[in-house]
């Protein structure tokens, strides 16, 4: 409520109708007070739970499910409808510790959505970003209430319990619909190459897909020729995470050459591969890097520097660098020197270098002043 005061437009509003001292004007007040807390309040929900007890009361079942404490009447949907066109962003799942995250709905509460909402509405018909955390395949699935054509951000961070089969069904569904998404951000713990045909589909259909995430362990060639197909992509992140569990894991080598209008990149990897990434051209409009070295993966100033070698040489008009080189306590790794970092001397538009270790950085005598000179 409070952030509403910092709105200057607002303040400035508030202050000139109650300035008239009529009850009139406190009435205009009030009312215009009123609409904007409200908005502002539905726009962003960290829980269904509150907007659908709009509908009708809600209470937890043994299983710590949620449920509707009565049935919904065409009057409950009116009320609905009011407070539902103002949402925009739902995250579902997403704190342990909020209250309205002990569990997942109930089977009869999707039904009743689903069977007994109007059919012409959505129940979020303006909702832009969505993020669900699940923990099964019954939570995940659950999505399906929730989308809409609106969506331009979608999210999903999925748990060990949660199967493939089920995302499947959630990118079955997002490609027979009309979606044009923006933002697609996928944590899983399964290879991506069990789902690619039905994660390739949508993904050739999205003529607006700018940013995507991915999990490094999924080698699906499907995925990749569906991604290097969107002219729209300017930046692809490719994150660390435990390897899936099975014996035919295949990780992927970041092939830039597939992505020519990439902008940014993020990618967790080994200096060695990433050198062998780095061999390969830089798409044309390439101007930000952040690279990750695994955890328990020991650093060498020889890796470092045959990495930065081939990165100067592939994108030289590179603007922004951003290295995380951890390394575990227990693996043995070299002290970083700075000259391992001198081949970014060739980068003559870099302007932001961020370098961290778990060690302190060596430093040669001149080398930093040559450095900060170029």
């Amino acid at each position: 409520m409070a952030l509403l005061f910092q709105t200057p437009e607002i303040l400035t509003e508030i202050i000139s109708l109650s300035s008239g001292g009529t009850r009139a004007a406190s009435a205009r007040v009030c009312r215009l007070w009123s609409k904007i807390a409200i908005d502002e309040i539905g726009r962003r929900l960290d829980s269904v739970i509150p907007l659908l007890e709009l509908l009708a009361p809600m209470r937890t079942n043994r299983n710590a499910e949620w449920s509707f404490a009565r049935r919904i009447v065409k009057a409950d949907w009116e009320h609905f409808e009011s407070y539902a066109a103002r949402v925009k962003s739902l995250q579902w799942g997403n704190e342990e510790n909020f209250r309205h995250s002990s569990g997942p709905l109930s089977d009869s509460v999707i039904a009743q959505l689903l069977l007994l909402r109007p059919s012409h509405a959505t129940l979020l018909p303006r909702l832009h970003n969505i993020t669900w955390s699940a923990k099964s395949d019954k939570s995940m699935l659950q999505i399906l209430a929730f989308l809409s054509n609106s969506i331009s951000k979608f999210a999903c961070n999925l748990a060990p319990g949660c199967s493939s089969q089920a995302l499947s069904e959630v990118f079955e569904f997002i490609g027979r619909g009309s979606f044009s998404l923006k933002e697609m951000w996928l944590h899983h713990p399964f290879r991506i190459s069990q789902i690619d045909d039905s994660l390739s589909n949508p993904l050739e259909g999205q003529t607006r897909l700018s940013v995507v995430a991915i999990h490094r362990f999924y080698g699906s060639e499907k995925v990749v020729s569906a991604l290097s197909g969107l002219h729209t992509l300017k930046k692809v992140l490719i994150y660390e995470g435990p390897a899936p569990p099975d014996d035919e894991v295949i990780q992927w080598k970041f092939n830039p050459s597939c992505f020519q209008k990439l902008e940014a990149l993020q990618f967790c990897t080994l200096l060695t591969d990433a050198a062998k990434a780095f061999e390969t051209k830089m798409p044309p409009f390439l101007r930000g890097i952040s690279l990750t070295v695994p955890p328990n993966s020991p650093t060498s100033n020889a890796h470092l520097h045959r990495c930065l070698t081939n990165l100067a040489v592939s994108c030289p008009r590179l603007c922004r660098l951003r290295l995380e080189l951890f390394s575990a306590r227990d693996v043995t790794t070299e002290q970083i020197r700075f000259d391992s970092l001198t081949p970014l001397l060739q980068c003559y538009e870099l302007t932001d270098l961020y370098v961290t270790h778990n060690k302190p950085i060596i430093l040669a005598e001149g080398i930093v002043t040559e450095i900060v000179e170029a």
